[in-house]
């Protein structure tokens, strides 16, 4: 249905649009085009800056001159033309980024530089929405509709977007533009105080890190004790090998490293395909395509990967906990949450000081701007304190900090109230293990209440409403009152594997039972992910919707406890080998790591991108 909606919205906009496509192939002439500009500079007279006309005169002047100049026809030849494969999704010409920004004149007064400027002739411009009497559209039912045609522009630099925009409005090409999505070489960000400060703070932190290996080098050359173990804090040599250690013991559960590291690459994988969603790409009817097949509901549903790590973080937190009372050690809430605190935030701070100072200075592109910018740079700049207090998802809904970091806060918050249950586990521990039963019960009503009163269901991305995805977000997805069930079943899971590693006995289950419940894990695992696939292919079923939204994360979550807890006590086979492995144990130290600092590395690379991609799995 939406590819029919789309290709008849295109038909229809470019029906309307025959003059608009008239005034592109006539403007795509240089002498055309500067005849054009000549005229329209005489109309706006009053309406555009001394600077501007005078850049834009010279400009058009060179274009018709004989011999022309190679300034002017590599400025001219820097600007998008009307993009072709437009009934694949194509509504997207780039042009050449590079060519316009390195494109400069130093023959008069001032230095004409090309001015590298992305516009938007919105499909409302042309199109008649009565035009449309059968069909419902959404007004984000797709953001590429919404916006229109994109198109790059290369002018001369004395012009701002507003006049740029009124000269095209001359030439009958209705372009929309904003000044921050525009480029010039001249006026590149420089370095700001907070810019030079972040860059020294990294400079001497690596020159610590240098002079720390150094001093390990030397004594352990020489074969002598270190002054004071501070000396080898930062020592790449002593970390090195403490990262690269494997541990054996039987007290561990080995196969939460396996998992872990899985994890953390699957949900790379799906943010590696949400920011190719939002690139400009060729074949846009393909991403539509691509969310409808049956086999890509393994990088659609990836979601559920933050619910193991919420389970995991239930079953660290309760076994840590008991252990540190077996050995004596007294608990004490203030240490308790001042560690977890500095544990957590010293990295997650230095990760959004990069993204307020230095990151933007990192690349260049034609959706440099609205890349990084937009996605990164600005929400850190204005509210990074919401996330050193853990607390944007509830405060910064839509504006997040390091977007992906809203699970931390939300794990802050669920460590929050831990000592709660840990102590309660302590004293009384059926009845906690009752409570905390109850609470995820209650967690999963939750859960369908909000699904079935904001209508949540999955068919809603594949009909991008915009306005039920940030109902979503902020109901739905981000509450800890909502995320919290896979967390209490960790808490349950984890005490049970305790008390069972404390009695030291090996326990006894029927073969049939256990392959019973590994045939019932895999299932449940297979379904939390690939079922949403008949979710989306039928109508908005809201019942069926609530109980999917409501029972999909603790589902995930059992299913998962059953292969932690089989590997535990001798029935994981090969699946506990793999999962085991030394390899894991190592990553598993870098997950968080890696969790903190991926996001920006993906958005990075994809802003650099300077023409439009192909969506495909192999281009992802």
């Amino acid at each position: 249905m939406l590819v029919s909606v789309f290709v008849v919205c295109l038909s229809l906009y470019l029906t309307e649009a025959s003059n608009l496509t008239k005034s592109f192939s006539d403007i795509n002439s240089p002498s055309y085009f500067a005849n054009k500009v000549l005229n329209s500079l005489i109309l706006l007279e009053t309406d555009i800056s001394q600077q501007c006309k005078f850049q834009m005169s010279y400009y058009v002047d060179t274009l018709l001159s004989s011999p022309k100049s190679f300034w002017a026809l590599q400025m001219f030849d820097s600007g998008a033309k009307l993009p072709s494969g437009i009934f694949t999704g194509n509504l997207v010409d780039l042009g050449f980024f590079e060519q316009c920004i390195n494109t400069y004149n130093n023959a008069t007064v001032e230095i004409i530089f090309g001015k590298y400027c992305i516009g938007v002739i919105p499909f409302t411009s042309v199109l008649d929405a009565t035009k449309l009497p059968h069909f419902q559209i959404p007004r984000s039912v797709l953001p590429r509709i919404e916006a229109g045609l994109q198109i790059a522009t290369c002018l001369p630099s004395g012009c701002l977007a507003h006049e740029i925009e009124k000269i095209y409005e001359k030439l009958d090409v209705p372009l929309e533009f904003d000044e921050s999505l525009c480029q010039t070489k001249a006026n590149k960000t420089k370095l700001s105080n907070g810019d030079i400060a972040m860059v020294s703070f990294l400079a001497i932190i690596f020159s610590v890190i240098l002079s720390s290996t150094a001093y390990d080098i030397v004594i352990t050359y020489l074969r002598k004790k270190p002054f004071t173990p501070v000396f080898l804090a930062f020592s790449v040599l002593t970390n090195g090998k403490k990262l690269i250690e494997t541990i054996n013991k039987s007290n561990q559960i080995s196969s939460i490293h396996g998992i872990r590291v899985l994890t953390i690459m699957w949900i790379i994988l799906g943010h590696k395909y949400t920011i190719g969603a939002l690139l400009p790409v060729r074949n846009y009817l393909h991403f539509l395509e691509f969310i409808r097949e049956p086999a890509n509901m393994f990088v659609f549903n990836s979601f559920v990967s933050v619910d193991t790590f919420f389970l995991l973080g239930g079953i660290v937190v309760v076994y840590t906990f008991m252990g540190a009372m077996k050995n004596g050690i007294k608990f004490n809430i203030f240490s308790y949450y001042i560690h977890r605190y500095l544990r957590l935030t010293p990295l997650i701070a230095v990760v959004i000081g990069i993204y307020a100072t230095i990151l933007k200075h990192l690349g260049s592109g034609p959706i440099w701007p609205g890349m990084i910018h937009s996605h990164l740079v600005n929400a850190c700049q204005q509210h990074w304190y919401w996330a050193l207090l853990y607390v944007q998802n509830f405060v910064l809904v839509g504006d997040e900090i390091v977007t992906n970091t809203w699970y931390l806060s939300v794990d802050f918050q669920l460590f929050l109230i831990s000592p709660v249950l840990l102590l309660s586990l302590k004293k009384w521990p059926r009845i906690t293990l009752i409570v905390i039963g109850i609470l995820t019960i209650l967690s999963s009503i939750a859960a369908f209440l909000t699904s079935w009163f904001l209508e949540i269901s999955l068919n809603m991305f594949t009909k991008f409403d915009i306005d039920r995805f940030s109902n979503y977000k902020k109901y739905f997805y981000y509450p800890a009152w909502i995320r919290c069930s896979p967390w209490l079943i960790g808490i349950i899971v984890g005490y049970v594997i305790f008390e069972i590693k404390q009695r030291q006995k090996k326990i006894v289950v029927n073969k049939i039972i256990v392959l019973v419940l590994w045939m019932a894990s895999l299932a449940t695992l297979y379904l939390c992910v690939f079922e949403g696939y008949d979710l989306i292919m039928l109508k908005n079923d809201k019942l069926i919707n609530a109980f999917h939204m409501a029972l999909v994360r603790p589902s995930w979550a059992i299913a998962l406890s059953w292969i932690i807890f089989a590997c535990t006590i001798g029935y994981g086979g090969p699946v506990n080998w793999f999962l085991s492995l030394p390899i894991f144990q190592v990553i598993s130290r870098l997950t968080y790591s890696i969790y903190l600092t991926h996001y920006a590395v993906l958005f990075v690379v994809a802003a650099q991108l300077t023409t439009p991609a192909v969506f495909s799995n192999f281009q992802m």
